[in-house]
């Protein structure tokens, strides 16, 4: 063994020489298995936040937000119970926090909400009505309220390379030189 690089170089090709074989696939190994998204504004990352939170729940493994381990909600639930915050977490801030740069503009019990009554929407068989309560979150966020469930329950597979509201969109795109953005959908 002269060299550990080139000894992991010929180790790294040769797997990905196998796992392509096994997926029946051509090009470089995390080609067309990874997908990655831009969240351009705060209503892509609360709906990415609200997709990963709810998954659990989608895929019967928990039946609430509050069953579901290894989840932000979950440790988001559990400091609340401790009366604390989830510090690793996206920092919430509602109104205390004003326009903190990195904080969402919504409030812990507000998030809390949102996802639950989102679940409750996607859930099959299950009704829900959207909290008197949390209406202000879609005064405050530009979200478009009739696409936001359908957003949140096809997140996978509605966007190819940015996530974002309709005007955030279009700057992106001028941003990059294009008129606009292929196979983009807007919260």
């Amino acid at each position: 063994l002269g060299s550990v690089s080139w000894f992991m170089r010929c180790l790294n090709e040769y797997v990905a020489r196998m796992a392509n074989r096994e997926d029946g696939c051509k090009g470089r190994f995390w080609e067309g298995r990874f997908k990655c998204l831009a969240l351009l504004d705060d209503s892509a990352l609360l709906a990415c936040m609200a997709h990963v939170d709810l998954n659990p729940v989608r895929a019967a493994v928990a039946e609430t937000p509050e069953q579901s381990e290894y989840t932000g909600i979950h440790d988001r639930i559990q400091a609340r119970a401790c009366g604390r915050d989830a510090t690793w977490l996206c920092p919430l801030g509602g109104e205390n926090q004003g326009d903190a740069p990195g904080v969402l503009p919504i409030g812990r019990d507000e998030y809390l909400s949102l996802v639950d009554w989102t679940g409750r929407e996607i859930r099959a068989g299950k009704r829900g009505a959207i909290p008197a309560h949390l209406a202000g979150i879609m005064d405050r966020i530009p979200i478009n309220q009739a696409r936001w469930v359908d957003t949140v329950q096809g997140y996978g597979g509605m966007f190819r390379r940015v996530v974002g509201g309709m005007e955030t969109l279009m700057d992106r795109a001028r941003f990059w030189g294009m008129r606009r953005l292929g196979g983009f959908f807007s919260l």
